[in-house]
């Protein structure tokens, strides 16, 4: 039941995002709330809370990162939520912590990322720079959520299978 509220929210924000560019801000804290709940029933709190802190946490040394390579870049103080990123495209990634195991979302995050600038490279338009990366984000997410709706030997919320690939 949880996966189906997340689809629609998801849903709204790719329509929302690429029709204007802008997410309405009451999406995310219910899909904070939907990925908890979804959460609450596939994983325990212990493990869930500390796999979001990690994601947020490796979300949060992405943003510093960046802060700081635009501002050397710039040769002055640069904040990246005023110029590079919107914040509906942090929530969104916010949001997208809670939902998968920390493995999982470092991959989905760098190619979703790298997706999103072939996508913004061949098809956006060029007047109009602003890219709508949580809603192609979504659409992807959405993809491999149904992908792991009938591939049951891979999960979002368990990094098991890439573990299993690894110590092979």
């Amino acid at each position: 039941m949880p996966y189906i509220l997340i689809t629609i929210l998801f849903l709204v924000v790719i329509y929302q995002d690429f029709k204007d560019r802008a997410v309405w801000w009451v999406v995310f804290p219910l899909a904070a709330a939907a990925a908890v709940w979804s959460a609450s029933s596939t994983r325990y709190y212990e493990v869930w809370w500390m796999e979001s802190l990690i994601n947020s946490l490796f979300l949060a040394v992405q943003f510093m990162v960046l802060t700081l390579y635009f501002s050397i870049k710039f040769r002055k103080p640069v904040w990246i939520f005023d110029e590079f990123i919107g914040w509906g495209d942090v929530l969104f990634l916010f949001v997208l912590a809670l939902l998968l195991s920390p493995v999982n979302f470092i991959l989905f995050y760098w190619s979703s990322i790298i997706f999103t600038l072939v996508i913004a490279a061949v098809y956006l338009n060029k007047r109009n720079k602003n890219i709508p990366l949580a809603g192609i984000q979504a659409a992807l997410f959405l993809v491999i959520l149904a992908g792991d709706q009938f591939l049951q030997n891979i999960s979002l919320t368990s990094d098991h299978w890439f573990l299993a690939v690894v110590s092979r």
